[in-house]
């Protein structure tokens, strides 16, 4: 075959190969350290007036990937973690319920696969004695712990949905007086465009496009092969002239 003819017929291959995404994990940590109130150095936040976890390290940590092959219809994996740390050794309040801000047209048809908590709800959550402290209303989804008293949580679900910056609550149960809750710092704060230090990353509305810090392939991909290419293309026409 020509070898502008074999070139032309393998550019157009390429051009019709699907580009290969690259996998993305996002990895992030919120915390809070005694004493309170919590400081400019906190990125979590535990209420002053609770009865143990002022005193107490609070950790929210958030992993969000599409790596994985559990639900190949589902592209992303969430996984959380919160745990709280009483350096005196006494007892602590457990933790009741976990809410996790979501886009309000979230459902329970976008999650599958959740371990590790059972789902309580999904829809607007609203500030009062059951999220006593909560800064202000949010759409999301009501996560129970696998047992009571538990003062360490670890859970994961899959979604088609993006990951974007978001707020969550976290309800102990406070049995010596005032409830022990813990939140993010930036809850009543705006929802960047990219991960940052005081939000965790939540399901958006947007099933298609790129997640913060994109998700686009390298260009260099398929540049490189062109080039390979054209120096292949000159090698046959050079072989087989």
């Amino acid at each position: 075959m020509d070898s502008r003819k074999w070139m032309v017929v393998a550019v157009a291959v390429v051009l019709m190969m699907p580009l290969a995404a690259q996998a993305v994990t996002y990895d992030g940590q919120l915390s809070y350290s005694p004493p309170a109130p919590a400081g400019v150095d906190d990125t979590a936040v535990a209420y002053p007036g609770g009865s143990e976890w002022p005193g107490c390290y609070v950790s929210i940590t958030y992993q969000v990937t599409d790596e994985h092959a559990a639900y190949p219809d589902l592209a992303w994996r969430y996984a959380y973690t919160v745990t709280v740390f009483n350096p005196s050794g006494t007892t602590q309040s457990g933790i009741s319920h976990v809410i996790l801000e979501t886009s309000p047209s979230f459902t329970a048809g976008d999650l599958a696969g959740l371990y590790g908590a059972s789902l309580d709800s999904i829809g607007l959550h609203e500030t009062g004695p059951g999220n006593f402290e909560m800064p202000e209303d949010v759409y999301g989804i009501k996560f129970n712990p696998p047992a009571d008293d538990l003062i360490g949580m670890s859970w994961l679900f899959y979604s088609d949905r993006s990951p974007v910056p978001g707020d969550i609550y976290v309800k102990g149960g406070g049995g010596n007086g005032s409830p022990d809750v813990a939140w993010n710092a930036g809850f009543t704060g705006p929802d960047l465009d990219l991960p940052d230090d005081y939000h965790v990353l939540v399901p958006d509305t947007n099933t298609t496009g790129d997640p913060p810090g994109g998700h686009a392939p390298e260009p260099v991909t398929v540049l490189g092969v062109l080039l390979g290419m054209g120096g292949l293309a000159g090698y046959c026409r050079r072989r087989f002239m």
